[in-house]
Protein backbone atom coordinates (compact mmCIF):
# COMPACT_ATOMS: atom_id res chain seq x y z
CA UNK A 1 0.00 0.00 0.00
CA UNK A 2 1.07 3.44 -0.75
CA UNK A 3 -0.19 7.20 -1.00
CA UNK A 4 1.23 10.77 -1.68
CA UNK A 5 -0.06 14.09 -1.88
CA UNK A 6 -1.07 17.01 0.72
CA UNK A 7 -3.09 20.31 1.02
CA UNK A 8 -1.23 22.59 -1.26
CA UNK A 9 -0.85 23.74 -5.32
CA UNK A 10 2.97 22.51 -5.74
CA UNK A 11 3.00 19.59 -8.17
CA UNK A 12 1.92 16.49 -6.35
CA UNK A 13 -0.10 18.35 -3.79
CA UNK A 14 -3.96 18.83 -4.18
CA UNK A 15 -6.62 20.83 -2.99
CA UNK A 16 -10.12 18.52 -2.48
CA UNK A 17 -8.85 15.66 -5.11
CA UNK A 18 -11.86 14.46 -7.00
CA UNK A 19 -12.12 11.93 -10.57
CA UNK A 20 -9.38 9.73 -11.14
CA UNK A 21 -8.63 7.42 -14.08
CA UNK A 22 -5.88 5.46 -15.01
CA UNK A 23 -4.83 3.95 -18.27
CA UNK A 24 -3.61 1.05 -19.48
CA UNK A 25 0.16 1.91 -18.77
CA UNK A 26 -0.90 2.26 -15.28
CA UNK A 27 -0.52 6.32 -15.19
CA UNK A 28 -3.01 8.11 -13.34
CA UNK A 29 -4.92 11.36 -14.09
CA UNK A 30 -6.24 12.70 -10.97
CA UNK A 31 -8.75 15.89 -11.08
CA UNK A 32 -7.20 18.55 -8.43
CA UNK A 33 -10.81 20.18 -8.23
CA UNK A 34 -9.80 22.92 -5.65
CA UNK A 35 -6.67 23.77 -7.73
CA UNK A 36 -8.29 23.44 -10.90
CA UNK A 37 -6.41 21.55 -12.56
CA UNK A 38 -5.43 17.63 -13.57
CA UNK A 39 -2.57 15.66 -12.63
CA UNK A 40 -1.03 12.88 -13.95
CA UNK A 41 1.26 10.34 -12.19
CA UNK A 42 3.14 7.58 -13.04
CA UNK A 43 2.47 4.02 -11.96
CA UNK A 44 4.45 4.45 -8.43
CA UNK A 45 3.10 7.79 -7.67
CA UNK A 46 5.98 10.36 -9.06
CA UNK A 47 4.74 13.05 -10.66
CA UNK A 48 5.35 13.76 -14.29
CA UNK A 49 2.76 16.52 -15.78
CA UNK A 50 -0.44 18.95 -15.04
CA UNK A 51 -2.58 21.21 -16.82
CA UNK A 52 -5.20 23.79 -15.79
CA UNK A 53 -6.46 26.51 -14.24
CA UNK A 54 -9.51 28.75 -12.97
CA UNK A 55 -11.40 29.84 -16.61
CA UNK A 56 -13.31 29.06 -18.66
CA UNK A 57 -11.04 29.25 -21.80
CA UNK A 58 -9.66 25.77 -23.44
CA UNK A 59 -8.04 23.51 -20.70
CA UNK A 60 -9.18 25.63 -17.94
CA UNK A 61 -11.47 25.07 -15.14
CA UNK A 62 -14.53 25.44 -12.72
CA UNK A 63 -14.49 22.61 -10.30
CA UNK A 64 -13.47 19.18 -12.84
CA UNK A 65 -14.86 16.73 -11.22
CA UNK A 66 -15.36 13.51 -13.01
CA UNK A 67 -13.17 11.76 -15.19
CA UNK A 68 -12.48 8.70 -17.48
CA UNK A 69 -10.81 7.34 -21.10
CA UNK A 70 -11.72 6.01 -23.50
CA UNK A 71 -10.04 2.92 -25.31
CA UNK A 72 -7.45 5.69 -27.39
CA UNK A 73 -6.34 6.93 -24.21
CA UNK A 74 -8.42 10.27 -24.48
CA UNK A 75 -9.08 11.85 -21.25
CA UNK A 76 -12.88 13.24 -20.98
CA UNK A 77 -13.25 15.56 -18.06
CA UNK A 78 -16.62 16.62 -16.51
CA UNK A 79 -15.86 20.21 -16.24
CA UNK A 80 -18.86 21.02 -13.08
CA UNK A 81 -19.33 25.10 -12.51
CA UNK A 82 -18.47 25.48 -16.32
CA UNK A 83 -21.31 23.08 -17.20
CA UNK A 84 -19.44 21.21 -20.08
CA UNK A 85 -17.19 18.51 -21.32
CA UNK A 86 -13.86 18.87 -22.07
CA UNK A 87 -12.03 16.04 -23.79
CA UNK A 88 -7.58 16.11 -23.75
CA UNK A 89 -5.41 13.68 -25.85
CA UNK A 90 -3.18 11.38 -23.65
CA UNK A 91 -0.32 14.12 -23.40
CA UNK A 92 -3.14 16.77 -22.06
CA UNK A 93 -2.84 18.65 -25.36
CA UNK A 94 -7.00 20.23 -25.55
CA UNK A 95 -8.96 18.22 -28.11
CA UNK A 96 -12.58 19.32 -28.13
CA UNK A 97 -15.58 20.21 -25.98
CA UNK A 98 -19.14 20.84 -25.50
CA UNK A 99 -22.26 21.83 -23.09
CA UNK A 100 -23.13 25.14 -22.02
CA UNK A 101 -25.48 26.07 -18.72
CA UNK A 102 -29.11 24.96 -19.46
CA UNK A 103 -32.00 22.95 -19.86
CA UNK A 104 -32.25 21.95 -23.26
CA UNK A 105 -30.15 18.70 -25.55
CA UNK A 106 -26.61 19.24 -24.77
CA UNK A 107 -26.98 21.81 -22.17
CA UNK A 108 -25.87 20.93 -18.36
CA UNK A 109 -25.92 22.10 -15.18
CA UNK A 110 -23.55 21.09 -13.29
CA UNK A 111 -21.53 18.33 -15.37
CA UNK A 112 -20.43 15.72 -12.36
CA UNK A 113 -18.94 12.25 -13.80
CA UNK A 114 -18.75 10.84 -17.36
CA UNK A 115 -18.35 7.75 -18.65
CA UNK A 116 -17.28 5.90 -22.31
CA UNK A 117 -19.06 2.52 -23.60
CA UNK A 118 -16.51 0.36 -25.67
CA UNK A 119 -18.35 2.53 -29.09
CA UNK A 120 -17.21 5.76 -27.78
CA UNK A 121 -20.46 7.09 -26.81
CA UNK A 122 -20.08 9.69 -23.91
CA UNK A 123 -22.61 9.20 -20.93
CA UNK A 124 -22.89 12.64 -18.77
CA UNK A 125 -24.27 12.69 -15.40
CA UNK A 126 -26.00 15.97 -15.70
CA UNK A 127 -27.09 16.60 -11.86
CA UNK A 128 -29.14 19.45 -11.43
CA UNK A 129 -31.09 18.62 -14.47
CA UNK A 130 -31.43 14.97 -12.90
CA UNK A 131 -31.10 12.76 -16.17
CA UNK A 132 -28.30 11.47 -18.03
CA UNK A 133 -27.57 12.90 -21.41
CA UNK A 134 -25.39 10.34 -24.07
CA UNK A 135 -23.67 12.08 -27.03
CA UNK A 136 -21.74 10.03 -29.90
CA UNK A 137 -17.78 9.52 -30.19
CA UNK A 138 -17.96 13.50 -31.73
CA UNK A 139 -19.32 14.89 -29.39
CA UNK A 140 -23.11 14.91 -30.95
CA UNK A 141 -26.01 14.86 -29.25
CA UNK A 142 -27.91 11.74 -29.23
CA UNK A 143 -30.33 11.01 -25.99
CA UNK A 144 -31.01 11.25 -23.01
CA UNK A 145 -33.18 9.88 -19.84
CA UNK A 146 -34.20 10.95 -16.19
CA UNK A 147 -36.62 13.34 -14.25
CA UNK A 148 -36.65 14.74 -10.61
CA UNK A 149 -38.21 12.11 -8.89
CA UNK A 150 -37.93 8.71 -6.73
CA UNK A 151 -39.64 6.11 -9.65
CA UNK A 152 -37.44 3.82 -11.55
CA UNK A 153 -35.34 6.21 -13.75
CA UNK A 154 -35.68 9.15 -11.99
CA UNK A 155 -33.19 11.05 -10.10
CA UNK A 156 -33.05 13.22 -7.10
CA UNK A 157 -29.00 14.71 -8.13
CA UNK A 158 -27.30 11.87 -9.34
CA UNK A 159 -23.70 11.92 -9.03
CA UNK A 160 -21.73 9.41 -9.78
CA UNK A 161 -21.55 7.21 -13.48
CA UNK A 162 -19.82 3.69 -14.84
CA UNK A 163 -19.97 1.21 -17.84
CA UNK A 164 -19.11 -2.18 -17.30
CA UNK A 165 -17.88 -4.39 -20.41
CA UNK A 166 -21.18 -5.49 -21.74
CA UNK A 167 -22.25 -2.19 -21.63
CA UNK A 168 -24.53 -1.76 -19.20
CA UNK A 169 -24.69 1.53 -16.79
CA UNK A 170 -24.86 2.02 -12.90
CA UNK A 171 -25.55 5.51 -11.83
CA UNK A 172 -25.11 6.87 -7.81
CA UNK A 173 -28.92 8.39 -7.05
CA UNK A 174 -27.31 10.66 -4.16
CA UNK A 175 -30.34 11.97 -2.95
CA UNK A 176 -32.94 8.64 -3.16
CA UNK A 177 -29.50 6.64 -1.77
CA UNK A 178 -30.06 4.38 -4.28
CA UNK A 179 -27.75 3.26 -7.82
CA UNK A 180 -30.07 2.85 -10.75
CA UNK A 181 -28.72 0.01 -13.52
CA UNK A 182 -29.52 0.83 -16.99
CA UNK A 183 -28.82 -1.47 -20.14
CA UNK A 184 -27.08 -0.17 -23.27
CA UNK A 185 -29.52 1.92 -24.67
CA UNK A 186 -30.33 3.60 -21.76
CA UNK A 187 -33.62 1.66 -20.57
CA UNK A 188 -34.16 0.83 -17.17
CA UNK A 189 -32.98 -2.53 -15.66
CA UNK A 190 -32.51 -2.67 -11.86
CA UNK A 191 -32.00 -0.56 -8.44
CA UNK A 192 -30.71 -1.02 -4.82
CA UNK A 193 -30.19 0.48 -1.84
CA UNK A 194 -32.03 2.55 0.63
CA UNK A 195 -31.06 5.27 3.68
CA UNK A 196 -28.84 3.50 6.09
CA UNK A 197 -25.84 1.86 7.33
CA UNK A 198 -26.78 -1.66 6.97
CA UNK A 199 -25.51 -4.03 4.08
CA UNK A 200 -26.26 -2.13 0.74
CA UNK A 201 -27.80 0.78 2.11
CA UNK A 202 -26.53 3.96 1.89
CA UNK A 203 -25.89 7.70 3.08
CA UNK A 204 -25.33 10.13 0.20
CA UNK A 205 -23.97 7.91 -2.42
CA UNK A 206 -21.27 9.29 -5.01
CA UNK A 207 -18.48 7.90 -7.27
CA UNK A 208 -18.88 4.26 -8.51
CA UNK A 209 -16.68 2.07 -10.54
CA UNK A 210 -17.27 -1.26 -12.55
CA UNK A 211 -14.63 -3.71 -12.80
CA UNK A 212 -14.73 -7.01 -15.63
CA UNK A 213 -16.25 -9.35 -12.93
CA UNK A 214 -19.09 -8.18 -12.84
CA UNK A 215 -18.63 -6.30 -9.70
CA UNK A 216 -19.35 -2.70 -8.66
CA UNK A 217 -17.70 -0.34 -6.28
CA UNK A 218 -19.76 2.34 -4.62
CA UNK A 219 -18.30 5.54 -2.05
CA UNK A 220 -20.61 5.67 0.34
CA UNK A 221 -19.92 9.16 1.48
CA UNK A 222 -22.05 9.17 4.68
CA UNK A 223 -20.92 6.05 5.73
CA UNK A 224 -17.16 7.01 5.31
CA UNK A 225 -16.99 3.14 3.59
CA UNK A 226 -16.66 1.64 0.02
CA UNK A 227 -19.48 -0.90 -0.73
CA UNK A 228 -18.58 -3.76 -3.19
CA UNK A 229 -21.64 -6.03 -5.08
CA UNK A 230 -21.22 -8.63 -7.55
CA UNK A 231 -23.96 -8.24 -9.98
CA UNK A 232 -26.40 -10.98 -10.60
CA UNK A 233 -29.26 -9.57 -12.73
CA UNK A 234 -30.32 -11.19 -15.84
CA UNK A 235 -29.76 -9.66 -19.45
CA UNK A 236 -32.96 -8.40 -21.10
CA UNK A 237 -32.57 -10.49 -24.60
CA UNK A 238 -34.65 -9.90 -27.60
CA UNK A 239 -35.97 -12.56 -30.37
CA UNK A 240 -33.27 -12.74 -33.07
CA UNK A 241 -34.49 -11.33 -36.13
CA UNK A 242 -36.84 -13.27 -38.01
CA UNK A 243 -38.22 -15.24 -34.92
CA UNK A 244 -41.34 -14.73 -32.49
CA UNK A 245 -39.15 -16.06 -29.54
CA UNK A 246 -36.35 -14.78 -27.67
CA UNK A 247 -33.37 -16.96 -26.46
CA UNK A 248 -33.18 -19.27 -23.49
CA UNK A 249 -30.49 -19.90 -20.95
CA UNK A 250 -31.57 -23.62 -21.11
CA UNK A 251 -29.19 -24.35 -18.18
CA UNK A 252 -29.46 -21.60 -16.14
CA UNK A 253 -25.58 -20.17 -16.18
CA UNK A 254 -26.37 -16.68 -17.42
CA UNK A 255 -25.31 -17.44 -21.23
CA UNK A 256 -28.15 -17.87 -23.70
CA UNK A 257 -27.18 -20.94 -25.88
CA UNK A 258 -30.94 -21.57 -27.51
CA UNK A 259 -30.96 -18.96 -30.37
CA UNK A 260 -33.87 -19.75 -31.55
CA UNK A 261 -36.21 -20.32 -28.27
CA UNK A 262 -37.27 -23.27 -28.31
CA UNK A 263 -36.16 -24.76 -25.42
CA UNK A 264 -33.36 -26.83 -26.29
CA UNK A 265 -29.80 -26.47 -27.37
CA UNK A 266 -28.87 -27.94 -30.74
CA UNK A 267 -27.05 -27.63 -33.91
CA UNK A 268 -29.80 -25.70 -35.01
CA UNK A 269 -28.60 -22.79 -32.95
CA UNK A 270 -25.21 -22.72 -33.69
CA UNK A 271 -26.14 -22.43 -37.11
CA UNK A 272 -27.89 -18.92 -35.97
CA UNK A 273 -24.90 -17.33 -33.67
CA UNK A 274 -22.86 -18.02 -36.69
CA UNK A 275 -25.25 -15.81 -39.21
CA UNK A 276 -26.32 -13.39 -36.55
CA UNK A 277 -23.01 -12.41 -34.69
CA UNK A 278 -23.01 -8.61 -35.85
CA UNK A 279 -26.39 -8.57 -35.13
CA UNK A 280 -26.47 -9.80 -32.02
CA UNK A 281 -23.38 -7.66 -31.24
CA UNK A 282 -25.63 -4.23 -32.04
CA UNK A 283 -29.11 -5.77 -30.56
CA UNK A 284 -28.37 -7.74 -27.56
CA UNK A 285 -26.51 -7.33 -24.19
CA UNK A 286 -23.44 -8.71 -25.21
CA UNK A 287 -22.96 -10.68 -21.77
CA UNK A 288 -25.48 -12.85 -22.77
CA UNK A 289 -23.97 -14.31 -25.55
CA UNK A 290 -20.28 -13.76 -24.78
CA UNK A 291 -19.32 -17.50 -23.81
CA UNK A 292 -15.88 -16.95 -23.43
CA UNK A 293 -16.05 -13.76 -21.21
CA UNK A 294 -14.09 -11.59 -22.81
CA UNK A 295 -16.43 -8.62 -23.19
CA UNK A 296 -17.30 -8.95 -26.76
CA UNK A 297 -18.65 -11.54 -29.58
CA UNK A 298 -16.37 -13.21 -31.61
CA UNK A 299 -15.95 -16.49 -33.60
CA UNK A 300 -14.29 -18.05 -30.22
CA UNK A 301 -18.01 -17.77 -29.08
CA UNK A 302 -18.90 -19.85 -32.08
CA UNK A 303 -16.40 -22.81 -31.29
CA UNK A 304 -17.43 -22.88 -27.56
CA UNK A 305 -21.09 -23.11 -28.44
CA UNK A 306 -20.54 -25.62 -31.08
CA UNK A 307 -18.34 -27.39 -28.94
CA UNK A 308 -21.22 -27.35 -25.82
CA UNK A 309 -24.02 -29.12 -28.29
CA UNK A 310 -21.80 -31.37 -29.43
CA UNK A 311 -20.83 -32.92 -26.00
Amino acid sequence: MTQWGSLGSGNGQFNAPRGIAINGSGYLFVADSGNNRIQIFDPNGAYVNQWGSLGSGNSQFNTPYGLTLNSSGYLFVADANNNRIQVFDPSGAYITQWGSLGTGNGQFNYTVDVAVNKSGYSFIVDGDNNRIQVFDPNGQYVSQWGSPGSGNGQFVTPTGIAVDSPGYLYVTDWGNNRVEVFDPAGTYVSQWGSPGSGDGQFMDPCGVAADSGNNVYVADRGNSRVEKFTITFSPAVVPLSGYTNPPTDPNHDGLYEDLNGNGRLDFNDVVLFFRNMAWITANEPVAAFDFNRNGRIDFNDLVLLFKEVSS
